[in-house]
């Protein structure tokens, strides 16, 4: 799912367990196997592709930005997904700090 940008692997654990992913017609369980160009892999009934163009962005990360997709509910410092206007789930590479 992570490969297809619906969610990141986290999120997918999630979506899993919830019961909303399906690989080849069987709701799937964690530490299934699957390969979106093989296998019939579907998030709530929509089927999954894979992203075959990828975007690498080097960012130079600011002061007080997290190396993040989203903050936590009470951090209100800004995530590096804040700033790279790109549609699409976006991967850091790496932890640094806010500092």
């Amino acid at each position: 799912m992570s490969q297809a940008g619906i969610a990141s692997r986290r999120d997918a654990e999630e979506y899993i367990t919830a019961g909303r992913v399906t690989v080849n017609g069987k709701v799937a369980v964690l530490g299934d196997r699957a390969e979106l160009d093989k296998d019939d892999v579907r998030v709530d009934g929509e089927r999954l592709r894979v992203q075959k163009e990828r975007v690498y962005v080097a960012l130079y990360k600011p002061l007080n930005v997290i190396t993040a997709n989203s903050p936590n509910a009470h951090d209100h410092r800004l995530a590096v997904r804040d700033l790279v206007p790109l549609a699409g789930h976006l991967f850091p590479v790496g932890r640094l700090d806010a500092d």
